[in-house]
């Protein structure tokens, strides 16, 4: 049965008449967005309606406010019960429900002036009488209202809570966890308070919020309120973590070492430094709650917080909430201190139960306590700038410390961990925390922990592996991160400038790390979590990381408004982040692919204000180029990607322009602090615009682009007999992280792989042999890369070899590989269909034609074979003197003088018909 829907003309009329006639009272509360009316009866509530004045629609709601159930199996609803109006206006009702037996149950509402959700508060007392437990509430009650309701089901424990919401209406419980219910016939807002008594002091209940929204804006809405719940306003943070690159128990040696080491490449030389420096797990000791490891750490942190304090820095720490590592807790220790112990339960056969990993209960009052106050000593005594909170049990089996079990634990244990964190805040109301323990992987996640966060992990795994193969791993590790953030978006509802994702993971090898980091503030990050390795750091990285965290600082406040502009990115489709703070935008734009990609950014959609008008857009990085004048609101960009290019766009009314640019051309700035500039392929004029100047155009001779041209000539796959099969080695982590300091050299990564292979164990498999041939022509003095992409299906890693010729003439091939790399297979499965591991083998020509073969084996029955041809040009050359001022980037520059173009001549998944021995 639908719903009653009446227009607010409509409910006005019918309702006013209905109430003058049987005498009823009604309580509105309203503003310009929202009008809700109670209306009350001789003892009860009548009947209960909401309008969303954003869309002239009014709601019929259920009468029933509450429903009560306790442990003995009562259960008390509002329409049972006596009510009083104790206070009435247009932002605040307050309504008193009486139970002969003594139970009182106050209903407060709230609404701001401006606000275009409601807020509802319910308290409840057992004024006379025994003390009553109460394990269920329906705190709101929407059933019969039909709409087409939906919520996040990402969750692996069905407990977060999240909105529930339609076109235009949303609703939610304002706790992290919940028990919800909804469907097409409406929603209930559900808690499970976990048997708390219910005595002569009022206590509250979580509290709900219903929102109203235009058509199709209901996320935006959603946002919007977050705006003015969260903790705090967002605060950009640098945050260096030490995992990934210590040891997993740390000494004192090596982490000092990584702290000096950081801080003469990035403080010493360039004048910035990291927010927080944080030592990850490995500092504490095992036989105690959250106390330093004095064998390890003989002057705890006294030694590194010499050197980080002095360069603006603050230490940070990583914690686990419920002890759930085991390398940093004795759990046998524990247990014989009277601790509850979790995870080591032993079931009716005598073996220990099945769990993934043990811990420590929080619901302990003794670890809790011990906890709370310990971290509280931890951040005063070192003056600790962050915590990461890591490892949560969110549901525990075994009743203890009043603790019921099952589903009833879920809210308990849930306030039990905001503790922790409201206690290191007590201790430093400065100090960033980070609640990664909240999280759809191991169990549930809420965009309400903003209440008490200054920061949440999304839902992106730790570090999947790579998708979309690259001749620079780091960009498939780019992809595959930016894969899951978009499956995110969808789980949880929180702006960017809220979430991390572990966006910078620079641990195991040394090739892509420029992009990478400015991938991770073009995103809009407002913490900037760090994990990278000094030892595969070269000076041009650190230049690029110190430049974009200085950028980033200075431009914090249009950073912090993100529209994200997704796409297929596993399919290599571009896609962009889109900032904009009054007229003026920046875009961070990816190319997630192989070869040069066409790109049309569509302004509407990526956030634009509508009042924009005679607006350029240039580069900011990796170079600075003009692309385009008298864009508006609704103008569309087209832009030209090189492989794997990520650019950062400046878009500003003309009038608001504050640098020379160069349309037509990328430019630069020369010592003598003039603009040189470099035409784009085929311009035949340059048009050059400045804040305080006339537009000039400068004529200039076309440079030709004709030359760069690629066929496939030939192609032929076999496989061949067993006898001449390859062995392959089963998957192996990446060798280098927690070695430090070690160097990073032939030698060490040969020590580090005869060690780590000692115990692994070689196998036959079915192998086929590849010819491949193709003509290249390069332009003139510009350098050539063939670039061959054996890709095996799967997540087994396979043996391969290749030789190449160019011309007829052997050629050395460069060669890089998916293997040895960091990263975890995503549990959800969402990645499986385009997972594979891979191998490059590259050659390197000159200018003019040529032709290249290559020929080798593949340890697979069914490799696919990828062809591409990349011309590089070096715009060093030819640069047109312009004798106009030139200002200094604004963004780090990188590579700028290498202009890239790519084309393919081979898709991978067109693989070749297999021919049989």
């Amino acid at each position: 049965m639908q719903s009653p829907s009446l227009s607010r003309r409509q409910f006005l009329a019918v309702s006013g008449a209905a109430l003058c006639l049987s005498g009823q009272r009604p309580c509105v509360l309203q503003n310009d967005a929202l009008r809700l009316c109670i209306t009350l009866g001789q003892e009860a509530v009548a009947a209960r309606s909401l309008e969303n004045r954003l869309v002239g629609q009014v709601v019929s709601l259920p009468p029933e406010e509450f429903l009560l159930e306790f442990d003995d199996g009562s259960s008390v609803s509002s329409s049972r019960l006596e009510v009083k109006l104790e206070e009435a206006s247009e932002g605040h009702a307050k309504l008193l429900f009486l139970d002969p037996s003594g139970l009182e149950v106050r209903v407060e509402y709230r609404l701001s002036p401006q606000a275009h959700y409601l807020r509802k508060q319910i308290s409840v007392r057992q004024a006379r009488g025994a003390a009553r437990r109460l394990r269920r509430v329906e705190l709101e009650n929407w059933r019969g209202v039909r709409r087409p309701w939906n919520s996040i089901k990402a969750d692996r424990l069905p407990y977060g809570s999240h909105p529930i919401y339609c076109d235009d209406l949303w609703a939610g419980v304002e706790f992290v966890a919940a028990f919800n219910k909804f469907g097409p016939d409406g929603f209930t807002l559900c808690s499970r308070p976990g048997n708390r008594s219910i005595g002569a002091e009022w206590v509250e209940l979580h509290s709900t919020v219903v929102g109203v929204a235009e058509p199709g804006k209901v996320r935006d809405a959603f946002l919007r309120y977050i705006e003015d719940i969260r903790l705090a306003p967002p605060q950009m943070v640098a945050c260096y973590n030490s995992w990934w690159t210590l040891p997993k128990v740390v000494k004192q040696r090596d982490n000092l070492a990584l702290i000096q080491e950081l801080k003469a490449a990035m403080f010493d030389r360039h004048g910035v430094f990291f927010d927080i420096i944080t030592t990850d797990m490995g500092w504490s000791d095992p036989r105690s709650i959250w106390e330093i490891d004095r064998s390890i750490l003989p002057d705890g942190f006294n030694d590194i917080r010499a050197i980080v304090e002095p360069a603006g820095g603050k230490l940070g720490l990583w914690m686990s909430p419920s002890e759930m590592y085991p390398p940093v807790c004795d759990y046998d220790w524990a247990e014989k201190n009277g601790y509850v112990v979790l995870g080591r339960e032993p079931e009716s056969s005598g073996k220990p139960a099945a769990r993934p990993w043990p811990g420590v209960s929080l619901a302990d009052p003794k670890y809790r306590n011990q906890t709370k106050e310990q971290l509280k000593k931890l951040i005063r005594e070192n003056s600790l700038g962050h915590i990461k909170y890591d490892g949560f049990l969110a549901v525990e089996q075994r009743p203890h410390h009043g603790l019921p079990p099952g589903e009833d634990s879920v809210e308990p244990l849930a306030a039990f961990s905001i503790e922790l964190l409201k206690a290191s805040k007590e201790a430093n109301p400065d100090l960033v925390t980070e609640p990664t323990y909240l999280n759809s992987i191991v169990n549930y996640i809420s965009p309400w922990i903003v209440k008490d966060s200054d920061t949440v992990w999304g839902n992106a795994e730790d570090c999947v592996v790579g998708i979309g193969p690259a001749p620079e791993y780091r960009e498939s590790h780019t992809n595959a991160r930016e894969f899951m953030i978009f499956k995110s978006i969808d789980d949880v509802w929180l702006p960017q400038n809220a979430l991390h994702y572990f966006d910078i993971i620079h641990v195991d090898a040394k090739e892509g790390f420029p992009n990478h980091a400015a991938l991770a503030f073009g995103r809009g990050r407002f913490f900037v979590s760090t994990y990278l390795n000094p030892k595969l750091m070269d000076e041009e990285d650190w230049r690029i990381y110190a430049g974009l965290l200085r950028w980033a600082r200075e431009n914090a406040g249009i950073l912090r408004n993100t529209v994200v502009i997704r796409s297929r990115v596993e399919l290599g489709e571009p896609y962009a982040y889109a900032h904009w703070l009054g007229m003026r935008g920046i875009l961070a734009v990816r190319n997630p692919s192989n070869e040069s990609k066409s790109f049309t950014i569509d302004l509407a959609k990526a956030g634009a204000p509508k009042e924009l008008a005679d607006a350029v857009c240039y580069t900011q990085y990796p170079y600075r180029k003009g692309i385009a004048t008298g864009l508006g609101g609704r103008s569309q960009v087209a832009i030209l990607l090189g492989p794997w290019e990520t650019v950062f766009l400046e878009i500003v009314a003309r009038g608001q322009l504050k640098e020379p640019i160069a349309v037509g051309a990328r430019w630069y700035r020369e010592s003598d602090g003039t603009m040189s500039i470099a035409p784009d392929q085929n311009a035949e004029a340059v048009r050059l615009l400045g804040p305080d100047q006339a537009d000039q155009i400068v004529p200039v001779s076309p440079r030709k682009s004709s030359s760069f041209a690629a066929e496939l000539i030939a192609q032929a796959v076999r496989q061949l007999p067993q006898s001449d099969w390859l062995s392959a080695k089963s998957r192996t982590t990446a060798l280098f992280p927690f070695d430090y300091p070690a160097e990073f050299n032939p030698e060490t990564i040969e020590r580090l792989k005869k060690a780590e292979w000692v115990n692994v164990a070689l196998k036959k498999v079915p192998t086929s042999a590849f010819d491949i041939e193709c003509s290249v022509s390069i332009p003139e003095g510009a350098v050539g890369k063939v670039l061959l992409l054996v890709e095996y299906p799967g997540r087994e890693p396979r043996p391969g070899s290749c030789s190449g010729w160019v011309d007829d003439r052997p050629a050395t091939l460069d060669q890089s590989s998916s293997d040895e790399h960091i990263g975890y297979f995503d549990w959800t499965g969402s990645l499986k269909p385009h997972e594979s591991e891979w191998c490059w083998y590259i050659a390197t020509v000159g200018g003019g034609p040529h032709r290249v073969k290559f020929a080798g084996t593949a340890g697979h029955p069914n490799p696919r074979l990828g062809l591409w041809l990349w011309s590089e040009s070096d715009l060093a050359n030819g640069g047109i003197s312009t004798k106009l001022p030139c200002s200094q980037p604004a963004v780090p520059q990188y590579r700028d003088r290498i202009e890239r173009q790519g084309v393919c001549l081979l898709n991978p998944a067109a693989a070749p018909e297999q021919a049989n021995p």
